[in-house]
């Protein structure tokens, strides 16, 4: 896996270098150092948001009661989004919830699911998932998802949208990941 900075074409084979050097060069110059590039030749600017690439099967995973979530952009890596590849192993399924802070895109990668979602009145409504389907989950709309099939688990790219910005609750993956395990153990 290799991840590149903005600017000049620089690779670095892991993201804890990667962030050395970006921390170097966006947060930790030192005092009255106006250069507009470091010696990499690396953009900088205090805060600046550096451009990562990594696998899809490369994120760091978070394990939860119902399903697993490998964690590829954290949201606070960005402005206002979250990517994560969602992991639900066969008759697994998450619980029924909702995001009131971001709405969600699926892209089903394998397996086979089923979407259910409840409407505010009450009812509910399901339809089929399966590999190359495009799922909307607008924010504050109740939704659960399961994996349908007997032998292969339901993956798929889940990118969080923040219209309002990372929430200030829970400004990082970690935080974000400690409400869940509590909620979790209610």
């Amino acid at each position: 896996m290799s991840f590149g900075l903005q600017g000049p074409a620089v690779l670095f084979e892991d993201a804890r270098q990667a962030r050395q050097v970006h921390d170097y060069a966006c947060n930790c110059r030192p005092q009255g150092f106006d250069a507009p590039f470091d010696k990499l030749g690396l953009a900088q600017g205090k805060g600046e948001k550096i451009m990562l690439k990594t696998k899809i099967t490369a994120g760091k995973r978070y394990q939860f009661a119902t399903h697993i979530n490998d964690i590829l952009l954290p949201r606070e890596d960005a402005e206002c989004l979250e990517a994560f590849l969602v992991v639900i192993n066969p008759g697994q399924y998450t619980h029924l919830h909702k995001h009131v802070e971001n709405e969600q895109l699926y892209f089903v990668r394998s397996g086979r699911g089923k979407a259910k979602y409840q409407y505010a009145d009450g009812r509910t409504a399901e339809f089929e998932i399966e590999p190359e389907d495009v799922v909307h989950v607008p924010r504050n709309t109740m939704h659960q998802i399961f994996c349908t099939s007997d032998t292969e688990p339901l993956t798929y790219l889940c990118i969080d949208g923040f219209p309002e910005g990372i929430p200030a609750a829970e400004p990082t993956w970690d935080s974000h990941a400690q409400e869940i395990y509590k909620a979790q153990k209610k």
